[in-house]
């Protein structure tokens, strides 16, 4: 209760309850004059401010009005003592569409008290359009964080994971390339080398690495058995092995031998299968024979086969190597990829984060300053203003990612 003490002789008052409706358009005021009228009531000025955007709730909105509906807002109302009726009324008109906290004062005048009164009020202004943005923009905030702390992260812990393994398959593709080279008489010549390189490709296929939980799963899955590093890191050494004896047999066995071929002086070709035949069976000796103990054997057979050479006519030059397509080049784009795509969400959020200054359940919800802290509530930064730093946005994302 506000009681107005006007100092005219007959001492009379204005007592003043303030009545905030359901309604943010309209507040009601209870004006009840003393024992003398009171004439031509009115609103002096309004200090009325929005505490985040400084924007004032002037008298060019702000009406004082005898209904609710704001209709009768013409202004210098006359009240008889002890006025018992219908209250009066502060509203905002339509016209008026600034959201957010109105705090200030409001002062009333009369004929009969000239000085002002102030009475203190505080208005919440937002509207349904608003708070649906806001509830989108927090799903939307929600999303992009999933995407970027979920799946971007998980996707690039995939894809290093899968470049150690790309590395090694593109090592079995070239020898897969050339093999395929050779000429048309010695392919298939060496069964157990290509079936090798198969079950490699095989092996070192994510379809065949992701059941094993070897790699994480293409899409992130909560459900999802943990990642062994240990039996992935184990699993492409025993590989590595084998394909380091695989590159010795091709590399300096069946080309060497196959390449005899193509000189004036050359074995028959069926010496050269029998030799490559040999060449085959070392990857099959148990235990496997080391890159040394398989370069000295080969280096004995490539001599043997030399001394079966007979004089051509000529021969064709082999076919050039088959280049196949690799993936590690595409892996290391997509990483790229993914780090612009972090970093630059994360910059856009530290650039925002000092802008914060609401709380997401304001009443006055609706200036923009609500709708970046919306983003900033979905990426789960800290809400309150003191615990925002430049680095809230980078440590909200979790995710480490190399700077170049």
């Amino acid at each position: 209760m506000l009681r107005l003490c006007p100092r005219f002789p007959d001492a009379s008052f204005v007592e003043i309850r303030l009545k905030r409706l359901p309604s943010t358009q309209c507040i009601s005021v209870s004006v009840i004059p003393g024992d003398a009228p009171t004439t031509n009531l009115r609103i002096q000025q309004s200090s009325l401010i929005e505490q985040s955007t400084k924007r004032a709730l002037g008298l060019d909105h702000l009406k004082l009005c005898r209904d609710a509906n704001g209709s009768d807002c013409r202004g210098g109302f006359d009240l008889a003592p002890h006025y018992p009726g219908p209250p009066l009324y502060f509203c905002v008109d339509d016209g008026f569409h600034g959201h957010g906290n109105y705090r200030g004062t409001v002062s009333l005048s009369a004929l009969e008290k000239p000085e002002t009164q102030p009475v203190t009020l505080n208005i919440y202004s937002s509207s349904a359009g608003a708070k649906t943005f806001g509830f989108f923009l927090i799903l939307a905030g929600v999303v992009a964080a999933w995407v970027t702390k979920v799946f971007a992260s998980n996707r690039l812990t995939r894809d290093q994971e899968l470049l150690s393994v790309t590395l090694l398959r593109r090592r079995v593709e070239a020898l897969q390339s050339d093999l395929a080279a050779l000429p048309a008489a010695f392919r298939g010549a060496t069964p157990g080398i290509d079936g090798d390189i198969t079950r490699l490709l095989q092996d070192l296929s994510p379809e065949n690495l992701e059941p094993q939980h070897f790699i994480h799963p293409a899409s992130p899955n909560p459900f999802a058995v943990p990642v062994e590093s240990a039996g992935l890191k184990t699993f492409l050494e025993d590989r590595d092995t084998k394909v380091n004896l695989l590159t010795v047999l091709v590399e300096e066995g069946v080309k060497p031998a196959v390449q005899m071929t193509t000189r004036p002086a050359r074995p028959t070709d069926n010496n050269v299968i029998a030799a490559l035949g040999r060449i085959d069976a070392l990857r099959s000796q148990n235990p496997l024979p080391s890159e040394a103990q398989a370069r000295a054997i080969t280096q004995q057979i490539l001599p043997d086969l030399a001394r079966t050479v007979v004089v051509a006519a000529g021969a064709a030059p082999a076919a050039p190597p088959v280049v196949q397509p690799v993936s590690f080049d595409r892996l290391q784009v997509e990483i790229s990829d993914l780090n612009v795509l972090v970093w630059g969400v994360a910059s856009l959020l530290t650039a925002l984060v000092g802008l914060v200054v609401l709380v997401l359940n304001n009443p006055g919800f609706g200036i923009p300053v609500d709708y970046i802290y919306c983003v900033f509530w979905g990426f789960g930064i800290p809400t309150a203003v003191q615990q925002l730093t430049s680095n809230s946005a980078v440590s909200a994302l979790g995710i480490s990612v190399s700077k170049s």
